[in-house]
């Protein structure tokens, strides 16, 4: 073989190789392109994945929302309404398409303070719970309402806005209200009236005295409250506790004539007018108890 054709030779080797390690190479970076597809195509999997459950969790909690009996708002950190739930619109009147995407100024004059209070409170972090307030209804009506709110937070962990329940209370503040006034104009009556008056708990002890019990038997409200009164005389013990024990058994009006003593131990005759009141589970509370003096004993304490 010639020197010319050795040569020859060689490079035709050299290219072979050269080919092969063309070969070899493009085959590793096909590989290398292969598993990072795979590891891409598993990485949009799992992404794919996440998305199906956020989607269905956001699905999940819409339904729990809009199913639920109390009003659901959420805002945005201007104070956008993002969503209502059908129970805000049946208790304040307007719709997802009327509050969506906008500002609704149904919070009234005199709770302004409390509601911008209530708004630092939750940017602050904390959350708000059982707090009463009052809102407006689309048709101009005031509600007493309670509410509960938090802040909701992005993937990121910054804040994204706040989520708000209300509760209509309304009807419970009337009947407060309603007890009250109740209370007051019972509290007038029993003030007024020129027979003692006084109300037991069931185990004896002074809950309350009016003014006429002090002018009769000498005993102010301050030093009987809570006391079990010794003002019945040992002579009229049996018959009275008698009475009273019928009395709660049966939850009836009870009337009978009587003795009972002052603070400066003079007898008095009269008569006992009493009942027993209950709480609001409808168990007796206690006795509600008229001392009307009769008789020359009747007479007051002198300076009263």
């Amino acid at each position: 073989m010639s020197e010319l054709e050795g040569m020859e030779e060689g490079r035709s080797e050299l290219d072979e190789l050269a080919d092969r390690l063309k070969d070899e190479q493009r085959d590793s970076e096909v590989e290398l392109l292969r598993q990072r597809v795979e590891v891409l195509e598993d990485q949009t999997g799992k992404d794919r994945e996440i998305i199906r459950k956020l989607t269905q969790s956001e699905v999940e909690y819409r339904a729990v929302m809009d199913a639920a009996a109390s009003p659901i708002v959420l805002h945005d950190l201007s104070g956008r309404f993002t969503y209502v739930n059908p129970a805000f619109t049946r208790v304040f009147g307007w719709t997802a398409e009327e509050a969506v995407g906008k500002r609704l100024d149904f919070v009234p004059p005199e709770s302004l303070r409390e509601a911008k209070d209530a708004l630092n409170r939750l940017l602050a972090g904390e959350k708000v719970t059982g707090f009463e307030t009052r809102r407006l209804t689309q048709d101009g009506q005031t509600l007493d309402v309670e509410m509960s709110a938090a802040i909701y937070h992005q993937a990121n962990g910054e804040a994204a806005g706040s989520v708000i329940i209300y509760r209509n209370i309304s009807e419970r503040k009337k009947t407060e209200r309603a007890l009250r006034e109740a209370e007051d104009r019972a509290s007038a009556v029993m003030a007024a009236s020129p027979d003692p008056i006084v109300m037991f708990d069931t185990d004896g002890r002074v809950l309350y005295t009016n003014p006429a019990f002090t002018s009769v038997f000498g005993w102010t409200q301050k030093e009987v409250q809570g006391q079990a009164l010794d003002f019945i005389p040992q002579t009229a013990m049996d018959e009275n506790q008698d009475a009273f024990k019928r009395m709660m058994a049966r939850g009836s009006v009870m009337s009978f004539e009587t003795q009972r003593l002052t603070k400066d131990n003079r007898p008095l005759h009269l008569k006992v007018t009493a009942s027993v009141f209950k709480a609001h589970d409808g168990r007796p509370a206690g006795s509600f108890v008229i001392l009307h003096p009769v008789g020359p004993s009747m007479a007051r304490r002198p300076g009263a």
